[in-house]
């Protein structure tokens, strides 16, 4: 909470978390499109939004359920079937899952932290 004790912090919060916003936004138009889906950046942001609160509520590890949830009630929204926006939610969830993974694994190789690191640090 100490960036809101500098004004100049503030700004660049808010700026960062709008570009990050608008790069989730870009992710579903793509996956929608994939699947043949509506794609307007509407459908998107009603969808993301969705997803956000629905994996902010308390659940299973990983958000298995409430994210495919989500997606199934945001996209039936405007009229996709639960059966393919299922799917859709499927493949989103492993396509997010499985990059942060790699980018995990990746800056944990780039600075050389492995596994007898991390476990002395839970100690």
């Amino acid at each position: 909470m100490q960036v809101f004790a500098h004004g100049g912090h503030v700004g660049a919060v808010i700026f960062y978390s709008s570009v990050m916003y608008a790069l989730n936004i870009v992710f579903y138009i793509m996956a929608f499109l994939m699947f043949g889906l509506p794609f307007s950046p509407e459908v998107a942001l009603v969808t993301s939004t969705f997803v956000i609160v629905g994996v902010a509520l308390p659940s299973s590890p990983g958000s298995i359920g409430p994210f495919h949830a989500a997606i199934i009630l945001g996209l039936g929204l405007y009229g996709v079937d639960a059966g393919t926006a299922l799917g859709v939610a499927i493949f989103m969830h492993a396509l997010l899952f499985l990059g942060n993974v790699s980018l995990g694994i990746y800056l944990a190789w780039k600075e050389k932290i492995g596994l007898t690191e991390l476990r002395r640090s839970e100690a």
